[in-house]
């Protein structure tokens, strides 16, 4: 069974990790943006669909 949680979790940490590695500098702000986008997405998805999932396991 596909343990959409963990791929969850996963994702962000590596999206929070990528973060810490960029320079803070004006150049990284659209992919620092980008990623938290992605991240709010993510998350809304998750959100949306964890009672569809909870009973599948």
């Amino acid at each position: 069974m596909t343990d959409y949680h963990a791929m969850y979790l996963a994702l962000t940490r590596g999206i929070l990790d990528a973060k810490d590695l960029m320079p803070a500098v004006p150049e990284n702000n659209p992919a620092a943006e980008r990623l938290n986008r992605a991240m709010q997405e993510a998350e809304e998805i998750y959100l949306n669909t964890a009672d569809e999932t909870d009973g599948e396991k």
